[in-house]
C-alpha cells in the first residue's frame, strides 16, 4: 500500500490509538505492507485502521489515508532502509563541542560510535534553534521528524528531564557546582518523541548498540524561556 496523498499529514498510531508513532509524510517513498485490519472506536465514532509495516516502522493508520499499490516515488534517499545521510542538515561547527559529545558517549560503556547517528545528533541544535528562540516544543518535534525519517527502525532517544521552569539542575551544572557526569545521571530520561517519560536511564544497558550523542556547548543561543544558556541540553540516539 502507499499514502494516497504523499507529503500530507497522516499519523500512524499505537494499537490503542493513544500515541502518535510516526507521520507518513516523513516516508514519501515507502511501500507499506498490510498485516491486519481493525475497527477502532474513539469518542463514540468508529473507523477502520490498517496495521502497516515498512522498513522496521509499524503502526496503525486510518485506511482513508491509503491507496492500493506499490509506491513508485523515488526521493533520492533511502529513508526506508535507514542508510542515507543525504537529508541530514549540516550543523555550524561553532555549535559542536566534540569533547563534550565524547564525554557523554563514554557514559554508555560497550556502545559503538556511529557516524550517521552522530551527524543526526549534531543536527539537534540546527533543528531546535529558530527565530522564536531556543528549545520550543515545535522545534523539538522537527528534530524528531528528522530522526524518524532517517532511521526507519526502532531507536532509543535520551535527553534531559528538566524542562520549562525546572532548570535548577542545569543552573548548578552551568555554575560548576555539579559535575557533568552527575548532571547527566541525575537528569537523563528516556523520551517518547519530545516528551520525557521520567524513565531513568540504565547507562550500562546498551552494550552493542550504535550511538550518537550531542551536548549543547556554551556557544548555543540563550533560552528566552528560562534565562539560562542552552549549554547542558543534550540528546543521545541509540540503535540496536
Amino acid at each position: 500500500m502507499k499514502q494516497k496523498t504523499p507529503g500530507t499529514t497522516a499519523y500512524m498510531w499505537d494499537a490503542h490509538h493513544t500515541r502518535k508513532l510516526h507521520n507518513l509524510k516523513n516516508y514519501p517513498s515507502a511501500t507499506w505492507y498490510l498485516s491486519k485490519s481493525v475497527k477502532m472506536t474513539r469518542g463514540g465514532k468508529s473507523a477502520i485502521y490498517y496495521r502497516l509495516t515498512s522498513g522496521g516502522v509499524s503502526g496503525y493508520v486510518w485506511r482513508g489515508y491509503l491507496a492500493k499499490g506499490v509506491n513508485n516515488i523515488n526521493t533520492g534517499n533511502t529513508q526506508a532502509s535507514g542508510n542515507s545521510s543525504n537529508a541530514i542538515p549540516n550543523t555550524d561547527p561553532s555549535l559542536i563541542d566534540s569533547s563534550l559529545n565524547n564525554q557523554l558517549i563514554s557514559m554508555f560503556p560497550g556502545t559503538v560510535q556511529d557516524s550517521k547517528l552522530q551527524k543526526l545528533a549534531n543536527a539537534y541544535p540546527s533543528e531546535k534553534l529558530s527565530t522564536s528562540g531556543y528549545s520550543s516544543q515545535a522545534d523539538s518535534s522537527s528534530f524528531d521528524n528528522l530522526v524518524q525519517t532517517q532511521l526507519a527502525t526502532s531507536y532509543v532517544k535520551i535527553g534531559p528531564l528538566i524542562t520549562g521552569n525546572n532548570v535548577e539542575p542545569r543552573k548548578s551544572f552551568i555554575a560548576g557546582t555539579t559535575s557533568f557526569t552527575d548532571y547527566i545521571k541525575e537528569n537523563a530520561s528516556i523520551y517518547d518523541g519530545f516528551n520525557a517519560t521520567n524513565k531513568k536511564v540504565n547507562f550500562s544497558g546498551y552494550k552493542g548498540y550504535h550511538i550518537g550523542a550531542y551536548v549543547s556547548p556554551k556557544s548555543v543561543t540563550s533560552d528566552p524561556n528560562t534565562g539560562t544558556k542552552g549549554y547542558g541540553d543534550f540528546v543521545v540516539l541509540l540503535v540496536k
